[in-house]
């Protein structure tokens, strides 16, 4: 599956009859390869949204995605899922209960994965109908010190907070929290107009 169709027509709802902890494991295992693109982009070494998608493919999860899914659940997520996430699984006996894990983790990998290519989709989406470039993406909240103007909601995902006449120096900025699913990214806008309340606004 490619990680450029659209988000929604690939919900996470497809999840929804794999067993509580399997889902458990594909959503830790998603908050992992989350946690290393917003380091990357904290970092500053993503030129592109592209680049994000390759973080997510190189990023390895091992046995232990599935250390709380037990046996049974293991040998489900093989019996059902393996050929669709391309994986061929031979029974070896000997040595069956490590197979179970590698294989186990390899379906929880590939089934995160597709969840967090998704993700970064409808970030690209978020950014698209808002006229965002990635120079406007920041590590974080920068000015979370001062005290905000105002806030308000850009949609279910983002949460704008209005920075006025900070330090008393006439600098306005816009700080959009976007969250979804995991995927926590920070934007920073000037406002075209501020009214003479704001300007004078005590931001310290």
């Amino acid at each position: 599956m490619s990680y450029l169709e659209n988000p929604s027509n690939n919900p996470d709802s497809r999840f929804d009859d794999l067993s509580y902890d399997v889902r458990e494991a594909i959503k830790a295992a998603k908050e992992s390869m989350f946690e290393a693109v917003q380091y990357e982009l904290k970092k500053g070494n993503v030129d592109s949204l592209d680049d994000l998608h390759t973080v997510i493919d190189e990023h390895y999860i091992d046995e232990c995605a599935v250390l709380d899914v037990p046996t049974d659940g293991r040998i489900e997520l093989i019996e059902f899922y393996s050929d669709e996430v391309g994986c061929d699984f031979s029974a070896d006996a000997d040595n069956l209960r490590r197979q179970l894990e590698t294989f186990g983790a390899f379906i929880v990998g590939e089934f995160a994965r597709e969840s967090a290519h998704r993700g970064i989709n409808a970030l690209q989406e978020f950014m698209d109908a808002h006229g965002f470039e990635l120079k406007n993406m920041v590590g974080g909240n920068n000015h979370g010190w001062a005290r905000h103007y105002a806030e308000r909601a850009e949609g279910r995902d983002c949460q704008v907070y209005e920075y006025r006449n900070l330090e008393g120096e006439g600098i306005h900025i816009d700080v959009w929290e976007y969250e979804r699913d995991g995927l926590q990214v920070y934007f920073e806008t000037t406002p075209e107009e501020v009214s003479e309340e704001e300007q004078n606004f005590d931001g310290s």
